[in-house]
């Protein structure tokens, strides 16, 4: 706090009265930061209002530092876990093989007293609380159960409790997914107006490295939650952007050279940071489902282009063209990460097309809506090629039940061509 600051100090003399009298009166305007435990700390600290007073003095002295984020300590990661071995010990009691039923009992009182620290780890979580005390309920059915010799009713209730585990696992996802694209959304959005408000000179170099500290604070507390209550991913993906975020901060342009030069090279910075920000959103999600909200969202935008080159608005259409443009980063960038990830032909030769299409709008100075109908049509067979891929699934055994698994296998290997596949059974 500011007070704490002060009498760490040494008594000013006589002659320092009225220095120390001006420092009090510019550390007043700044109490809140302290008072909320400074922007380093939360990315809370911030006044209200647009007019703000100088930003904390003492900034240069602090270090963005991210939270401990151990994964065995990340919730999702314990419950897909608890769900694995919850499985495991399903197959065990219909299996009938491994140990008597009380050992199996054992097992599954072992495994009610792992999904209890995860219950109090979402607590404030009312839906997953409630769904994982039904899941609790039915481990302690299933255990009473093979205690009385009892493991085809065992069995079941084991099964209704790995899907339940199942169930709060796949939500904490989706919702962890959820909030990091807006958060990710948001620092994009964020360093766009930096960017404006740099060139329009509405703030300086100094201000837009304080901008980007609140940031890396911001995204570093993001990161923390999500990996005390989302998943493990999510948490370093925001930790990492935080940790570049910061880095641009903390150094920033030499402090010798001109207001001019400084802003021109913080321009270049706040570029890489944005695509830093669109890899990480890239990154989020897979490749298809990415890859069709951004094709999606382009469609729109084309369509609109061509509205209002109809009916002119300015305004509009200088919006619909920036976001136009973070759609096609967006692109460029999911295009790189599939070529990292598939060696499928069809995708691969659709992806080459897409570049292709990408290197030529790019050239287009002044882009007609209707020059990007081939590189809408390009990144459309470029997510069928996707969907096709992703289509074919390889079975493993333990996903079939077992009384089972022997016609299954006999209609693949039909379904294959074999000639040496066994003959159905009449």
């Amino acid at each position: 706090m500011a007070a704490t600051v002060l009498n760490a100090e040494e008594p000013a003399t006589q002659s320092q009265q009225k220095a120390v009298s001006h420092l009090v009166q510019a550390l007043k305007s700044i109490r809140l930061l302290f008072t909320d435990g400074g922007a380093g700390s939360s990315g809370k600290g911030k006044q209200s209002g647009e007019n703000k007073p100088d930003r904390n003095p003492f900034r240069n002295k602090e270090k963005f530092k991210l939270p401990e984020m151990p994964p065995q300590e990340n919730v999702h990661n314990q419950l897909s876990e608890l769900t694995k071995e919850q499985k495991n010990l399903n197959s065990e009691i219909r299996k009938n093989s491994e140990g008597t039923s009380e050992n199996l009992a054992k097992k599954q009182d072992a495994l009610r007293e792992k999904l209890d620290a995860v219950r109090k780890k979402l607590s404030r979580n009312e839906a997953a609380s409630e769904k994982l005390a039904n899941g609790d309920e039915k481990m302690k059915d299933a255990s009473e159960y093979l205690k009385a010799e009892k493991r085809l009713p065992a069995s079941v209730k084991g099964e209704q409790a790995a899907a339940d585990l199942e169930q709060v696992r796949k939500k904490l996802e989706k919702d962890s997914n959820q909030k990091t694209a807006k958060k990710l959304e948001e620092t994009g959005k964020k360093l766009d107006q930096l960017s404006e408000e740099l060139k329009s000179k509405k703030k300086n170099s100094k201000q837009t490295l304080d901008a980007l500290a609140d940031m890396a604070s911001d995204l570093g507390g993001e990161a923390g939650s999500q990996h005390k209550s989302g998943t493990q991913g999510n948490a370093e993906r925001l930790g990492k952007v935080g940790e570049r975020i910061s880095e641009a901060a903390e150094s920033g342009p030499d402090s010798k050279l001109p207001e001019e030069k400084k802003k021109e090279e913080l321009l270049q910075t706040l570029g890489t940071l944005k695509k830093v920000v669109t890899a990480a959103k890239s990154g989020q999600q897979d490749a298809v489902s990415f890859l069709n909200s951004t094709l999606a969202r382009m469609n729109e935008n084309a369509a609109h282009l061509k509205y209002l080159k109809k009916h002119p608005d300015p305004v509009a259409e200088q919006e619909v063209r920036k976001e136009t443009e973070d759609l096609l980063e967006d692109l460029a960038s999911i295009t790189g990460r599939i070529a990292e990830e598939s060696a499928d032909w069809n995708v691969s030769k659709a992806r080459e097309e897409v570049e292709r299409e990408l290197a030529r709008y790019g050239k287009t100075v002044s882009p007609d809506p209707g020059k990007m109908e081939p590189l809408l049509d390009s990144a459309g067979k470029l997510l069928l090629a996707l969907k096709r891929e992703v289509r074919i699934h390889v079975f493993e055994a333990e996903e079939v039940p077992e009384k089972y698994r022997r016609d299954a296998a006999s209609y693949f290997e039909r379904l294959s061509g074999r000639k040496n596949a066994p003959e159905e059974k009449q």
